[in-house]
């Protein structure tokens, strides 16, 4: 997955919560979902301690479900 910038700052900020504002169609669940398994796979954060915010209940399936077909069971490296 080729990323911007700005999505690369986004998905390896570690310090503190982060806030990823975009227009439609720019990643953000990309973004999102691959920040998660960052945090997850490479820092070793306990995904329980890990809060994703969306603005419906579809949004938020929809998430686990990129989520689980992307990373499910393979370890995540981030270059």
């Amino acid at each position: 997955m080729e990323f911007t910038r700005q999505q690369k700052d986004a998905i390896l900020h570690k310090d503190g919560p982060a806030l990823v504002l975009a227009v439609p169609g720019a990643g953000k669940t990309t973004v999102l979902i691959s920040r998660a398994a960052y945090l997850i796979y490479e820092r070793q954060v306990n995904p329980k301690k890990i809060l994703s915010l969306t603005f419906s209940k579809a949004a938020a399936k929809e998430m686990k479900k990129r989520f689980q077909e992307i990373y499910g069971t393979k370890k995540f490296l981030f270059i």
